[in-house]
């Protein structure tokens, strides 16, 4: 497997980026995101697709649910190495908009937790989303270098975060491999 994507970035299809003395990440050139893109077009799959795709959020928007949690691997904020990822944000809105309670996401090697805020990064107690980054398992951590706003706790380690769903709200311990974690509860919507 490793020959084939060793193969693909020396044919300037993927890109190798170094993130750590044992760790590589690829990821794929825009031009080939594109170029996908317009195969999903091509094939006549791209309305079905976004019927799909629209269908999901629209059943989101009109959920009875008491509480919702979505999880995605980027987060949209991040006071670590990689910091917000904008391309985010649209679906933060679209959660914001149908009453989510909680995001959990990864990327960033580090635990941090932040404030109910909305899209823009507003602290926004009534509606707000809570988001979790929780890219915490295996890789070494990464430091913090840009403290976002509504940051609430931080840490740069290795651990693991425990969710509990129950009737009306939320509790979250995150469990670092040494040292104190982070403990609280929450209300939904």
């Amino acid at each position: 497997m490793l020959d084939v994507v060793e193969h693909l970035v020396a044919k300037s299809l993927l890109i190798a980026e170094q993130q750590h003395e044992t760790e590589t990440r690829y990821r794929l050139l825009e031009t080939i995101r594109q170029y996908a893109s317009e195969k999903l077009l091509e094939s006549g799959q791209a309305d079905a697709a976004r019927r799909r795709h629209f269908a999901y959020f629209q059943d989101l928007a009109t959920s009875a649910a008491k509480c919702t949690i979505a999880y995605w691997h980027f987060p949209l904020f991040s006071s670590s190495k990689h910091g917000n990822t904008e391309m985010m944000r649209d679906f933060w809105r679209i959660l914001y908009d149908a009453g989510a309670d909680v995001v959990l996401s990864a990327h960033d090697h580090v635990y941090e937790r932040f404030a109910p805020q909305d899209a823009d990064g507003s602290f926004d107690p009534a509606r707000g989303i809570r988001e979790f980054v929780a890219g915490t398992g295996g890789a070494p951590p990464y430091p913090f270098v840009d403290i976002k706003a509504n940051s609430e706790a931080r840490m740069s380690t290795v651990g693991v975060l425990k969710l509990a769903l129950k009737a009306g709200g939320y509790d979250w311990s995150f469990i670092p491999v040494s040292g104190v974690g982070d403990s609280g509860s929450a209300s939904c919507h």
